[in-house]
């Protein structure tokens, strides 16, 4: 049965035109998931919403469903709320992310944008710029090279992908980027940047994703700003991947996929793109096997992050990089964690911060600071941190110098452990200089010796305070 979007959104008393994101649930809990997702006009969806404005707005929700009930989250995120059964009323003065769930996160939620107004918007004339004005807009393939601005205006929504290559590249708007048109797997990435160098990515949607959401390959100095990145329609839909890339900021942004939410990974020319050796000079590819390209100086803040089926950060799965380092995640909120919920000891268990270096890689200098974890499932596990062969398959890693402070989970049940787990690998591939400050469940300091800490051999100076 079709699953409608009866919500009516009023803002300062003009309705806004709201949009269907598909979404895809898998129930098996022992193995991988399956790729059994697809767009469906029949299957569950989520609504989302966007509006602009420099100074405090009215928004009203009607439903034909009962609101009485409806959780909104982030928590705390709107300070007066007015709440009946068939009505919510707020005034919002803070630009963000508001998820109105009145019967579940299952049960086609609400998600609204409230973005500031437009600035420097780019000349439609400019031929130097991809224009899209309000309307549907069926473009396929997009392509941006060096100096060229994508613009998606208010009320557009394009069917398609892109790929970008070059320097000075600018995507912008408030328009929709949707892949409903494409197939599972039909491209390789939704939105790929590929050795772009000052890139700007502001203010877009993108939407139902064919395969992973926004990809950045080797690229030197990004900024993310206020992206919504609308995911769930099938696994593999990966947040954000960071692949060998560095001086990379991302904030403001709001992220829901069924896989991993922020990726930071090293991959070999061929898994780039078909014809990356072609780019490549053979010193080149030699070179990039030998050290690969660090992944570095990496800047996540202000963020929402919504994860179905995989982990919120998952660090160091793919590992042909020189090192890992300097990322820094401060000041978000996780509003929903993976409800696939296997062992921890499994190489594919899910947990919120997953560290896993392989191919003789180091993970170092990372901070995690300032999260609030809306934790709705029972026994979710916290953090693993433990080399582990990942792709190519060729050996362990070592993880050293890693910060966790003021971690906060919340609405956990009251037998919830939020397992963490420090193991090394041997005495060449070992896990040291990890420490816990101020990280709470339901309001509890978590403290070393608990039952829910696990640190095995290789693990040394590991601290609680």
């Amino acid at each position: 049965m079709r699953k409608e979007l009866d919500y009516n959104v009023f803002v300062n008393g003009i309705a806004i035109e709201l949009f269907r994101v598909a979404v895809t649930f898998t129930p098996e809990k022992d193995e991988p998931p399956v790729y059994a997702c697809r767009f469906d006009d029949d299957g569950n969806c989520y609504g989302i919403g966007s509006f602009d404005s420099d100074g405090p707005v009215q928004v009203e929700i009607r439903c034909r469903r009962n609101l009485a009930q409806t959780v909104i989250l982030p928590e705390n995120s709107i300070p007066e709320v007015q709440v009946s059964a068939e009505k919510i009323v707020f005034i919002l003065k803070k630009h963000g992310t508001y998820i109105f769930e009145p019967e579940g996160y299952k049960n086609t939620p609400l998600v609204l944008f409230f973005n500031p107004s437009e600035k420097n918007i780019p000349d439609r004339n400019d031929p130097k710029v991809h224009w899209f004005g309000p309307g549907l807009h069926r473009a396929g393939m997009i392509e941006l090279k060096d100096d060229e601005t994508l613009y998606l205006a208010p009320g557009a929504v394009v069917e398609g992908a892109l790929h970008a290559a070059g320097d000075n590249i600018r995507v912008c708007g408030r328009g929709i980027l949707t892949q409903r048109a494409i197939g599972l797997k039909d491209i390789r990435f939704c939105l790929d940047f590929d050795h772009c160098r000052n890139l700007t990515f502001e203010g877009i949607i993108t939407a139902d994703p064919a395969f992973w959401n926004v990809v950045f390959r080797d690229c030197k100095g990004v900024v993310m700003d206020n992206v919504k990145v609308c995911g769930g329609r099938f696994l593999n839909d990966d947040g954000i991947d960071i692949c060998n890339s560095s001086n990379v900021t991302i904030r403001n942004c709001f992220i829901r996929a069924q896989d991993d939410i922020i990726a930071p990974k090293g991959l070999h020319p061929e898994v780039w793109d078909p014809v990356a050796k072609k780019r490549l000079n053979n010193d080149e590819i030699a070179a990039f096997y030998e050290i690969g390209r660090s992944v570095e100086h990496i800047l996540i803040e202000h963020c929402v992050f919504w994860c179905d089926t995989a982990n919120v950060f998952r660090v160091g799965y793919e590992c042909t990089a020189k090192v890992m380092a300097d990322i820094v995640a401060r000041d978000c909120d996780v509003v929903h964690v993976s409800d696939i919920l296997r062992d921890i000891d499994f190489f594919w268990s899910n947990q919120v911060f997953c560290l896993q270096a392989s191919h003789g890689m180091t993970i170092r200098d990372l901070l995690f600071e300032d999260i609030r974890i809306h934790m709705d499932v029972p026994d979710l596990p916290l953090v693993k941190i433990r080399p582990q062969e990942c792709p190519p398959w060729i050996g362990f890693g070592n993880i050293r110098n890693c910060t966790f402070r003021n971690i906060a989970v919340c609405h956990a049940g009251p037998d919830h452990k939020g397992v963490i787990l420090i193991a090394g690998e041997d005495g060449t591939h070992k896990v040291s200089g990890i420490r816990f400050e101020n990280v709470t469940i339901n309001g509890k300091a978590v403290r070393a010796g608990d039952e829910n800490v696990i640190i095995r051999n290789f693990a040394e100076n590991i601290t609680f305070s």
